[in-house]
């Protein structure tokens, strides 16, 4: 009478067997553990050169546009050159000068809550990506 090893053994044993193998997902998530604080940092940084090469353009567009001014009319001639300052100007306005109340004495500027939410939906998605649980949609990214 030939019998299988298999009904010799008991199911819970064999649970436990199955629940102490390695998990082969393990060094993929310690390796985003130690570099998820890089990206993000690359992130911010890369965010305030891109700031900063805005800032001397302007300063530099500033400096060719005092030098080679002369004197104009209040009101003139529409000049469709200007369009981009015009619409520079109205962003300005509009970001930085609308605010939305927080409480009683608090207020931010939407540039604020929007710089806000956008690096919230950043560090969400960051912690969401490379994530191997079955209830995550795994998103490749190459680094």
């Amino acid at each position: 009478m030939a019998t299988s090893t298999a009904s010799l053994v008991p199911t819970t044993i064999i649970k436990a067997v199955k629940s102490q193998t390695p998990d082969p997902d393990r060094a993929i998530r310690i390796v985003n553990a130690h570099e998820y604080p890089k990206r993000a940092w690359y992130c911010i940084v890369s965010f305030v050169a891109f700031i900063s090469l805005c800032h001397f353009i302007g300063l530099v567009y500033r400096k060719l546009k005092c030098s080679s001014s002369r004197r104009r009319d209040v009101r003139g001639p529409v000049l469709y050159r200007r369009l981009p300052s015009a619409i520079l100007n109205t962003f300005r306005a509009v970001a930085f000068r609308m605010t939305i109340p927080i409480g009683p004495s608090y207020t931010l500027n939407l540039a604020e809550a929007f710089l806000t939410a956008v690096y919230i939906i950043l560090v969400f998605v960051w912690s969401l990506v490379n994530c191997r649980s079955s209830g995550f949609v795994h998103i490749h990214v190459c680094s």
